[in-house]
């Protein structure tokens, strides 16, 4: 499975006691907490990809390509 699929399923999509959020859930502070440093390395990991393509475009290279692979 995919990084972010896992990461999603595993963090954002679920409470504290892992059970699937529902539209309308309110999201506290203890949500917050637990996932802000995922979102922080996921936006890091982001922006590192994001240089790496953009020095490939500066330097005419053909861009790499990031696959994403979903499965059900």
């Amino acid at each position: 499975m995919n990084d972010s699929l896992h990461l999603a399923r595993s963090h954002a999509y679920v409470n504290q006691k892992q059970r699937l959020l529902k539209s309308g859930d309110t999201l506290g502070k203890a949500y917050l907490d637990r996932n802000k440093p995922i979102v922080i390395q996921q936006l890091s990991l982001a922006g590192t990809r994001l240089a790496l393509l953009l020095n490939q475009i500066a330097r005419d290279e053909a861009p790499t390509v990031f696959s994403v692979i979903l499965s059900p």
